[in-house]
């Protein structure tokens, strides 16, 4: 039997004069969670969601929160986390000075946390913190921008996690369309973040204040064809 995957739309794709009405629409599909950057404009050259607005998002959703930090300095994330406990977290291994004091203090928290790899990231430092997290989060593309093109390369770093710790699951982020879900989740990733696959020009054309059936179909459809590319595999 196909292992179920999970997807989790991400809100930096969605229409920030909007995004009332594309959670209104998230809520009427079966997706997973809400996937949620936040960016400093240093780590990565971009800014993504507030501190405050996810806790809006929080307050307004009852799906789960998955929060991905791109930020140089980890010491505001780590104390707002202790606080909101979002649901999860994943952060850059090299932004913490002690990635498993930090891993520690998240899950004390009951926050299931996760290591984020960009394309160029090595990630030799699992062999040492594996066992402590709850999931491992590989980057289809260099963060803090939507749009771009898959990375080749990044299905190889799958299977290499997959090989060698084959209990911990893989998250992939970045350019995932019907195209690239399927190797990737042939690679062994079975949790997958969308963002402009699913909030296309289409979808951000129609007015909220219609809330037309029209682009829930739209979403709902663009969530299924994902999920069902990976079943004939």
């Amino acid at each position: 039997m196909t292992e179920k995957i999970r997807i989790g739309p991400s809100l930096l794709a969605a229409n920030p004069l909007n995004l009332e009405y594309a959670l209104n629409c998230i809520h009427e599909t079966d997706a997973n969670y809400l996937h949620c950057d936040v960016m400093d404009g240093i780590y990565v050259p971009n800014f993504g969601l507030s501190l405050n607005v996810i806790e809006k998002i929080r307050d307004y959703s009852s799906l789960p929160i998955d929060v991905h930090f791109m930020t140089q300095k980890m010491d505001l994330p780590l104390s707002w986390s202790m606080n909101f406990k979002p649901h999860s977290i994943s952060f850059h291994p090299e932004t913490v000075s002690h990635v498993h004091r930090y891993v520690e203090s998240l899950k004390s928290k009951g926050i299931r946390v996760g290591l984020a790899f960009n394309p160029s990231t090595s990630i030799k430092i699992l062999d040492e913190i594996h066992d402590l997290l709850d999931h491992v989060l590989v980057m289809g593309v260099n963060p803090g921008f939507c749009g771009q093109q898959f990375i080749s390369s990044t299905c190889s770093k799958i299977t290499r996690i997959k090989q060698n710790f084959p209990s911990l699951p893989i998250q992939v982020d970045g350019a995932i369309s019907l195209e690239t879900i399927q190797p990737c989740f042939a690679s062994g990733a079975t949790s997958f973040v969308c963002g402009s696959s699913l909030f296309s020009n289409v979808f951000h054309e129609n007015s909220a204040s219609e809330f037309p059936k029209k682009n829930i179909d739209f979403l709902q459809s663009q969530i299924q064809a994902l999920r069902q590319s990976t079943e004939t595999l």
